[in-house]
């Protein structure tokens, strides 16, 4: 068996190593545009810091009144 000389090597093996090369470009933008539409979702369904306040102030106000009538807080009923 013989084996290849450096030049037929690099003759060979360059345009294999392109083809690769362009392959995984390619690859990686069809990655990169999907990660791009999911960080936009991402981006839509975030809860900002005073929507997020006043659910919790709600749920606070919910929470004291259930309490209440239940006599869970200690007070009378």
């Amino acid at each position: 068996m013989e084996y290849m000389s450096l030049a037929m090597l690099v003759q060979y093996g360059t345009p294999v190593i392109l083809f690769a090369l362009i392959v995984l470009n390619v690859y990686q933008s069809f990655m990169i545009h999907q990660m791009r539409k999911e960080l936009n979702n991402v981006k839509e369904n975030i809860t900002w810091g005073d929507t997020c306040g006043e659910r919790h102030d709600e749920i606070g106000r919910r929470l004291r009144t259930l309490e209440r009538k239940t006599g869970l807080n200690g007070a009378a009923v």
